[in-house]
């Protein structure tokens, strides 16, 4: 069993710490949102997301707007709207919103993305629907789109299955609060080879042109926490030798790509040398 780990993530952030400033050139509405929680009832459909972080634009029931910036958990089917869960860093606390009411998410860089699109992006191989148009195409009368067949898209395939261990590399990189250039490159290299490992076994149907720059801007909006790294070495525990020995490579390759190896970063390589060491009863060498 995996040791506790808050000794050694001292500088991963907990969902309840401080996050990043944003800065925009838009003034920043201001408010006090009502966010509508659920109604208690039969067990619902839950899809678990990654850390994502984001400044969202928000209109409530009454048509204030209001900016929040939240960490994704899940979303949620209730009745006929899904429902964002999230951690509210403004009000630290968690809280709830309608998904159709989201008007635009705003990443770390200041890059405004249109809500509709990115959750119907998201969502496009699952069962949950995005039926509503994009805010930017909404007049007074709003029109549904067609809901899109489910379909898994390489992608998606790819991201899932990466999922555990760009987390830890990403929470090493962002160890020192900074996602470096260089550390950067190395994450996604570490992601291209094994997508290649992937296709070439016939568990990747292909190599999209677009799929690493899509998840070069992921990366950009995840900020693991220190629940989500805790659980995704758990994860890697049961990933074969080969795979794991890979990942403590790109690992050990990316935390140096910086010039410097903190103790945040000396730390996790070491924990995950302890999953390797403790699942398949050996080590591996840093090159």
């Amino acid at each position: 069993m995996l040791k506790l780990l808050k000794d050694y993530f001292v500088g991963t952030p907990r969902i309840e710490d401080p996050a990043p400033q944003i800065t925009l050139r838009a003034v920043v509405l201001t408010g006090d949102d009502i966010v509508e929680e659920p109604p208690k009832g039969p067990e619902r459909k839950v899809l678990a997301l990654e850390p994502y972080f984001w400044m969202i634009e928000y209109e409530d029931a009454k048509g204030q707007i209001t900016r929040r910036r939240i960490t994704m958990r899940t979303i949620e089917e209730v009745g006929e709207n899904l429902i964002l869960r999230a951690y509210c860093h403004e009000r630290q606390a968690k809280r709830s919103f309608r998904i159709d009411r989201v008007i635009c998410l705003i990443d770390q860089d200041g890059e405004i993305e249109d809500a509709a699109a990115w959750f119907a992006d998201i969502l496009e191989d699952t069962d949950f629907r995005i039926t509503t148009k994009p805010y930017s195409q909404r007049g007074p009368n709003k029109v549904q789109a067609e809901p899109k067949a489910p379909a898994v898209s390489p992608y998606t395939t790819l991201r899932r299955e990466l999922t555990p261990a760009l987390d830890v590399l990403i929470a090493a990189a962002r160890s020192d609060d900074v996602l470096h250039p260089g550390e950067m490159e190395r994450i996604l290299r570490y992601a291209e080879d094994e997508a290649c490992i992937m296709r070439d076994a016939g568990t990747l149907p292909s190599l999209e042109g677009e799929m690493f720059e899509k998840l070069e801007r992921t990366i950009r909006r995840i900020r693991p926490t220190r629940d989500t790294v805790e659980a995704s070495l758990t994860a890697l525990a049961s990933w074969e030798p080969a795979r794991l020995g890979r990942l403590a490579r790109a690992l050990g390759q990316s935390v140096k790509a910086d010039g410097r190896v903190d103790d945040i970063e000396a730390a996790l390589a070491e924990e995950l040398f302890d999953v390797g060491t403790r699942a398949h009863g050996f080590g591996w060498e840093d090159d």
